[in-house]
């Protein structure tokens, strides 16, 4: 959720920014509203029915041009301004107008006209904005209608009109508490559908995505780009024996040491509940065999706590390097499987970087060309 003032000012921007279009088709709704609600309160004059035309024609003129820039501001404050100050004044000369249009009238359209500023103003700092506006020109036209008119009551005007804009407040307060909600509910959402649930790294179809996305980067751009594939050895005997608190525990651990060692520029994911993916763009093979290395010397002599003892565990690394008879991430991806495989069959806790061929066979059918590969440990 949004809590500092700066991201919420920021976040009504964006949201005013990307919402142009929509915002002058409620502008143009609101005023046409506000216009048969004005010509039904002012009803007993002859030129009643002009006042609907006029009004949308003077609320079109005022969308078109105030929503022509593109300034952040224009859209979050200057709008709902406009649209405040259009209906305030449009009440007080309908005042003026007609002798019949009584103190609760005022109150009445004043109340009217604040409400349909929530469907104008993009957040609440633009519709205190509004109201506030709306209050100023409302108290003004009503003293000046008092003066006017001797039967116009100022003082009952004037606390109807506040109480009426009272309402427009408190619900733009709810509103606001509402998109906040569902903004930190959309913000969630987006990160359980690419992170993994125990570790917070990316999840096997996010890793998978960046490893499509790095390769092509790096293949049009002529840069290295290497990966690691790495695998917890006996992970599913840590599970029988010591259950799954002490798994994750482990797999908690390993993560968050690839996370520190790795680069800022790295990508670090889960793709099955003990193996690894780390893409290492920008960075040559003996680079990655380098890194891979210390990770296995590393993380053999960590030591995770379980229950008053301490468990150690070791890791197996393939790897691989992008070259130029890769057709898509997916091969080298494969080969850095493959590379694990070797490491395994040479007694774990080492590094293997799988030689490269001089043309890539043929995809099996039914395996993606850019899916890392689901070889067993």
């Amino acid at each position: 959720m949004l809590s500092q003032p700066t991201d919420r000012r920021a976040e009504e921007e964006r949201r005013a920014l990307h919402g142009l279009r929509a915002q002058r088709k409620r502008f143009s709704l609101a005023a046409a509203f506000f216009s048969v609600a004005l010509m039904y309160a002012f009803h007993t004059t002859a030129y009643a029915w002009a006042i609907p035309v006029l009004g949308i024609a003077i609320a079109e003129a005022i969308g078109f041009f105030l929503l022509r820039a593109r300034g952040p501001r224009l859209p979050c404050v200057i709008v709902p301004a406009g649209a405040a100050l259009f209906f305030s004044t449009s009440i007080v000369v309908a005042a003026l107008l007609d002798p019949s249009f009584g103190a609760l009238h005022v109150a009445f359209m004043f109340s009217v006209g604040g409400g349909l500023t929530l469907l104008i103003a993009p957040g609440r700092r633009s519709v205190v904005t509004a109201l506030v506006i709306m209050g100023v020109v409302g108290i003004a036209g009503a003293v000046f209608i008092g003066m006017t008119l001797d039967a116009f009551d100022v003082t009952r005007a004037v606390s109807s009109l506040l109480i009426g804009l009272l309402g427009p407040y408190l619900a733009a307060d709810r509103l606001e508490e509402a998109h906040h909600e569902a903004s930190a509910l959309e913000i969630e959402l987006a990160r359980r559908a690419t992170s993994d649930d125990i570790t917070g790294v990316s999840n096997r179809a996010h890793i998978s995505l960046l490893a499509q996305n790095e390769f092509a980067r790096s293949r049009r751009y002529g840069q290295p780009y290497s990966c690691l594939t790495i695998e917890i050895e006996k992970y599913e005997r840590v599970l029988a024996s010591h259950g799954l608190a002490t798994a994750n525990a482990v797999v908690q651990v390993l993560t968050g040491y690839c996370v520190v060692v790795m680069r800022h520029c790295d990508s670090f994911g889960r793709l099955s509940p003990s193996r690894f993916l780390a893409l290492l763009p920008e960075t040559p093979s003996q680079g990655a065999r380098t890194l891979a290395e210390r990770m296995c010397r590393d993380l053999a002599a960590l030591d995770v706590a379980v229950g008053g003892e301490k468990l150690q565990f070791t890791v197996v690394i393939g790897g691989a390097q992008m070259h130029a008879v890769d057709r898509g991430a997916g091969d080298m991806l494969r080969r850095a499987d493959q590379g694990l495989a070797d490491a395994a069959e040479r007694g774990g806790n080492c590094a293997v970087f799988a030689p490269v061929p001089v043309h890539q066979p043929a995809n099996d059918a039914g395996e993606s060309e850019d899916t890392p590969g689901d070889a067993a440990p």
